[in-house]
């Protein structure tokens, strides 16, 4: 009996991986394969018909067709992209020893992007199984923004891969010295295509921690079925691969004078960010809403109020409030729906109307969520997870470009291993019972409303966009 459920299982997860790979295929590849001409051969001074294609054009071609040429003396200063060059010096080895084709090197670097879905999905399905882990991340496979850089060469899914292979090795695996040590390699990698992304190094040594003796001194809902599997002896010998990532950041900080290259210092280290936190609490609101029924156990949960959901709407309310947080593409505030709402709709004293409900909803999802996945037994990894989630928004708020395409698909990560880990087994059978019968037509419907908008902001502009326009 054993074996036929292990066999049934393997098979589901073969099928739904078949089908998150055809997904992927049918979203991105018919426009990869459209794309026309070789690297470094596309116009700076024309307007393009997404953010991904102009961001290629304009910076990463023109990194990459120079790294290849300068392959092994690589100038690492001086180069026109904002990020850890990474990403640039992977697709630089493959435009310098296979082709420079634009084609193939897109078709190369869509794989990262499939990788990353290929991860969120896997992670997700260790708790709910492979068929309900695919519905949890259909709203990401249908982002706009993931989308837009599996087609395009920018780095933001191929950063976002290691970054969730990090996080969620971190947050949903038992840590042991080699385990460790992987995930801070995975870190290194992420902070090494995005100098932003060193902040999941430190999930990685929390992980750490909390598998060591350090762990049974905890806070009760961080060592809540977690079991001391490292000891400090392997603790002390991962250190140094621990510290790498913060080493990486280090040495490029010194090259290049700063946390960017110097010729993007002004851009996106002009100042903090504040508003960060009140874009991500807002986006949280937006799609939580279609996971709830995932984090409740009856419609009716969805509209009680205790003492802490009124604690956390309040706190979110005053985050949305304290700083400005109105249009302003001068500031950074500028980039995707919400902010084109925020465009439209008044503010008081600079402070959006927008925001304060949008971001008190967000707040309200949260709470639910951490609930759910400790009525499931899952409260340590559930609170990691949260916390990971606050060290990456105070990271994002260093840069001092607030797009939506920085924040939604990391909040769609979030929502969906949070989603996983609210779903409780049945004892004495593989088989997850969700929250309610009918939590996955929330994840669904997103998912429906993400293509439609994917449609109309990448698809249809890239097929009326013509060079000359």
């Amino acid at each position: 009996m054993r074996q036929d459920s292990d066999h049934h299982n393997r098979r589901s997860r073969r099928s739904a991986a078949a089908v998150l790979c055809l997904l992927f295929a049918i979203l991105v590849w018919p426009v990869v394969i459209s794309t026309q001409g070789t690297l470094g051969d596309g116009a700076t001074d024309i307007k393009y018909p997404t953010g991904e294609m102009g961001d290629q054009r304009k910076y990463h071609e023109p990194t990459i067709l120079a790294f290849a040429e300068q392959w092994p003396s690589v100038d690492l200063v001086n180069y026109p992209s904002a990020t850890s060059p990474g990403y640039h010096l992977l697709m630089a080895l493959v435009a310098r020893y296979t082709s420079h084709d634009l084609v193939v090197l897109q078709l190369v670097s869509s794989l990262l992007s499939f990788g990353l879905l290929l991860v969120v999905w896997g992670y997700g399905a260790r708790h709910t199984g492979a068929w309900p882990a695919l519905g949890l991340v259909l709203p990401l496979v249908a982002s706009s923004y993931v989308i837009g850089s599996g087609i395009w060469l920018v780095t933001d899914n191929a950063g976002l891969l290691f970054v969730c292979l990090a996080l969620g090795g971190a947050i949903m695996v038992q840590p042991t010295a080699m385990r460790t040590a992987r995930w801070a390699l995975y870190a290194t990698c992420a902070a090494g295509i995005r100098q932003i992304q060193v902040w999941v190094a430190a999930p990685v040594i929390l992980a750490a921690l909390l598998g060591s003796p350090l762990g049974r001194h905890a806070p009760r809902h961080l060592c809540s079925g977690s079991k001391q599997s490292l000891s400090w002896a392997g603790v002390f010998a991962t250190l140094p691969v621990l510290l790498l990532p913060f080493v990486l950041i280090g040495l490029l900080a010194l090259l290049w004078g700063g946390l960017t290259p110097p010729d993007f210092a002004d851009r996106h280290s002009a100042g903090l960010a504040p508003v960060t936190f009140a874009i991500v609490l807002a986006l949280v609101g937006v799609f939580g809403v279609f996971f709830l029924p995932a984090f409740c156990q009856k419609w009716t949960d969805i509209l009680k109020m205790d003492r802490w959901l009124v604690v956390a709407v309040l706190l979110a309310v005053a985050v949305s409030l304290i700083f400005p947080t109105s249009a302003d593409q001068s500031l950074g505030r500028w980039g995707g729906a919400i902010w084109e709402l925020v465009r439209r709709m008044p503010d008081v004293a600079g402070r959006s109307i927008v925001f304060p409900p949008l971001a008190a909803l967000g707040a309200v999802v949260l709470v639910h969520a951490w609930r759910a996945a400790g009525r499931a037994g899952r409260a340590r990894e559930a609170t990691v997870l949260l916390l990971s989630l606050l060290g990456w928004m105070i990271a994002e708020s260093v840069n001092t470009q607030s797009g939506q395409r920085y924040f939604e698909p990391m909040i769609l990560v979030g929502l969906a291993w949070l989603a996983a880990l609210s779903i409780s087994p049945t004892k004495g059978t593989a088989l997850f019972v969700p929250a309610h019968r009918l939590w996955w037509a929330g994840p669904l419907t997103l998912g429906a409303i993400q293509l439609v908008l994917s449609a109309s902001t990448v698809y249809l502009p890239v097929l009326r966009w013509h060079p000359s326009s």
